[in-house]
């Protein structure tokens, strides 16, 4: 199935198109094209000169793989004639955007060209109604709307179905405005741009779900959200709410206040120890506890990335992610260990299995259950302890005792560093009993594993975590073993913070109920 959109439009265009391929992915489409044809600022009057005049004047933001590719010096023909397109959408640079005078004439020529020189003669026009501007805006145009949100908002609508919906050649209208406006009543409020007025990325993915219910009318809880930015997925709830309804009516806001904020969430009250001692062989074995002061919790023992050679156990990403799951009822456990160049295979092996031994050790009795979660260089350790149980072991555990092992962006090969420390290639795919997946076999058992993989992630990291899968179900069709392939770049969830969030703790809380 294909889907080839095509905007004449300007940066709120960019901000509208900016999630619709990765959105149009996740339904199963395999045929994508996204277009934008984009000056900053460009009004109807503009293209309209721009057509009459066959000026290249346009960026062409083209979209066809996942990544956008910019070609400057276009004309609207240029863009017009490279695709078939299924849909070409217009809009009112966002200061007119209100303003019935400036929708004339002109937008019938520039459908009226666009119609004679397209390739498929099918296509349908759609029109983009945009946004009002945030409540705090200062941009020069806001004072024509006495500065006021609601007024901004109200005079767009009105306009829209003064001047376009009665024009027969435009088929539909895209809400996205009513979509940002049904979004604001919600728990998330009036914060959905970086300016006052261009959309951050929340923004940005809103519109592209607008964009999508609105041309295609497609069920927006049926598609693969792994395979759209996973730190929406917490804002799920209120982000389709405000879409649907935009969509059911395009020029009504939808009050969504009664929608619960997945942030309100009874807090449990937590401790901090810090430099815990697990092991005296290095003045580097420490790890740190985040403790929720209740009877039961469950427990993450936690192994950072870094290559095997940096990283820190308390830097800011993790003192937060270990705060807001203590909060959340989780205990979090964060641990440093032996790195290259100082030392080497297998030091940082062992660290592990003793780091995991004196936190069981430490808790005495289990207090729930226990999951081991590593970020790239750290998930190449948990994969390692999971699948070859020499190390645990010789810790005086067993990989049964266990509860699941959350893997983010893993090498299963063996590590590109310790590659490089023997002097060979670090692009190298070698798997020997350093990687992985060489202790992959008929007895192979553990209680539950959970690979994540990146769709940007590092070059044949995903397809690594592929071959890893298939490798554990081909001897042992039964295992508990999941692959999440999330959209993103290499271990984005725990590394990016986003409104002063990680999304790595919804894939933990999440993963910790599925057991």
């Amino acid at each position: 199935m294909r889907f080839k959109i095509l905007a004449v439009g300007n940066s709120f265009s960019v901000n509208a198109l900016k999630h619709v391929y990765s959105i149009l992915n996740s339904f199963g489409i395999n045929e994508i094209v996204v277009g934008n044809l984009c000056i900053g600022g460009c009004s109807i009057e503009t293209h309209y000169n721009n057509i009459v005049n066959n000026q290249p004047n346009y960026n062409y933001i083209e979209n066809r793989t996942g990544e956008f590719k910019e070609h400057y010096g276009t004309t609207v023909y240029d863009a017009l004639v490279k695709e078939d397109w299924d849909f070409i959408t217009l809009q009112q640079v966002s200061g007119l955007s209100g303003k019935a005078e400036s929708y004339d004439d002109k937008i019938d020529y520039i459908i009226n060209y666009l119609k004679q020189n397209v390739k498929n003669k099918k296509v349908k026009f759609a029109w983009h109604m945009t946004w009002a501007y945030e409540q705090t805006a200062d941009h020069p145009d806001f004072p024509s709307y006495d500065s006021s949100q609601l007024t901004m908002y109200n005079q767009i609508v009105q306009t829209v179905q003064e001047k376009i919906c009665k024009n027969k050649k435009i088929s539909t209208v895209i809400p996205s405005g009513t979509a940002i406006q049904n979004a604001r009543t919600s728990y998330i409020g009036d914060t959905f741009t970086i300016d006052g007025y261009h959309l951050d990325d929340m923004g940005e993915f809103l519109t592209g779900l607008t964009y999508i219910k609105k041309l295609t009318n497609w069920d927006l809880k049926l598609m693969n959200w792994d395979l759209v930015p996973y730190r929406f997925s917490r804002y799920k709830e209120a982000l389709v709410e405000a879409v649907i309804n935009a969509c059911k009516k395009p020029f009504e806001i939808t009050d969504l206040s009664h929608l619960k904020n997945p942030a309100d969430i009874e807090k449990v009250n937590f401790k901090i120890v810090k430099d815990l001692e697990y092991s005296d062989v290095s003045s580097v074995c420490k790890l740190d506890m985040y403790i929720p002061e209740k009877e039961n919790y469950d427990t993450v023992i936690h192994f950072h990335g870094g290559g095997l050679s940096s990283g820190y156990r308390n830097d800011d990403a993790h003192i937060m992610m270990g705060s807001l799951l203590a909060e959340r009822g989780v205990c979090f456990v964060s641990a440093s260990y032996r790195m290259y160049p100082q030392y080497k295979f297998p030091d940082f092996l062992n660290d592990a299995a003793s780091a995991i031994k004196y936190v069981l050790s430490y808790f005495k009795t289990k207090k729930g259950k226990i999951i081991i979660s590593g970020q790239s260089a750290g998930a190449y350790m948990g994969m390692m302890l999971c699948f070859n149980n020499e190390y645990l072991n010789a810790a005086g555990v067993n990989n049964l005792d266990i509860d699941g092992w959350l893997i983010e962006s893993g090498q299963p090969t063996t590590h590109y560093k310790i590659l490089s420390f023997d002097n060979l290639n670090p692009d190298l795919q070698r798997i020997d009993e350093r990687a992985p997946i060489y202790h992959i076999n008929e007895n192979t058992k553990f209680n539950n594993v959970c690979l994540i993989a990146y769709t940007r992630d590092l070059p044949m990291r995903k397809n690594q975590n592929i071959l890893l899968y298939n490798t554990i179900k081909h001897f042992n069709n039964d295992a508990n073993v999941t692959l999440r392939i999330l959209d993103g770049l290499h271990c984005v969830n725990s590394t990016s913070r986003y409104r002063d969030y990680y999304a790595y703790i919804d894939l933990v809380i999440e993963y910790l109920k599925s057991l």
